[in-house]
């Protein structure tokens, strides 16, 4: 468990110095040209997709889809569950919420987005930081591959749809990438590290 906690706390200063390393003009400058590429390829019916995917994993849809999720589990009988996977989910969205207010990246210019802009920061993507964390809660709630697989195809359709958008830079969703991961890695490893010093006291 201790790897897990140094893996998580290494991946947390690798993603905050990527995040400030993004602000230069040049990395700015050749995220914008990643993501104008990106954009190019606009149609109206991946607009509908990258649209369903902005509301479907927006600030009060988040909201809901934990509280659901985690009263649904309290419901039928698993609460051990359920408090795993609101840890799971508020610390990956959390540490994308906390990076934000830490590396202040500005978002791309206005001009190029399909849709208005929820705050001034970038670094990383909240809603691909929220979308992973859902998936990797749901995967540790099914553990079956075909989770593993769905979620991550639902992650990788969202790091395109912010770009599409026009509302982050490609840098700014793989930053998001390392970030939940990272956080998710040092919550549970506490966790799990309390729950054995727990069952050691115990055994004395």
């Amino acid at each position: 468990m201790q790897v897990r906690l140094l893996v998580g706390l290494a991946s947390l200063a690798f993603v905050t110095l990527l995040g400030f390393a993004s602000r230069s003009p040049e990395w700015t400058a050749r995220d914008a040209a990643a993501g104008r590429a990106i954009q190019s390829v606009r149609t109206p019916w991946l607009t509908v997709a990258a649209r369903v995917l902005d509301i479907g994993f927006s600030t009060l849809a988040g909201v809901i889809i934990v509280f659901v999720l985690v009263v649904t589990l309290a419901l039928t009988g698993r609460a051990a569950a359920a408090w795993r996977s609101l840890a799971v989910i508020l610390a990956g969205w959390g540490a994308g919420m906390l990076l934000k207010i830490l590396v202040t990246r500005p978002r791309p210019p206005a001009a190029r987005a399909l849709i208005s802009q929820l705050g001034d920061t970038s670094f990383p993507s909240g809603h691909v930081c929220l979308t992973l964390s859902i998936m990797i809660a749901v995967a540790l709630l099914i553990r079956r591959p075909y989770a593993v697989v769905i979620g991550a195809l639902v992650v990788v359709a969202q790091m395109f749809a912010r770009i599409y958008l026009g509302v982050h830079y490609p840098t700014d969703t793989v930053g998001s990438l390392i970030a939940a991961p990272a956080a998710i890695a040092l919550v549970l490893g506490a966790t799990a590290n309390r729950a054995l010093a727990g069952r050691s006291s115990a055994a004395r």
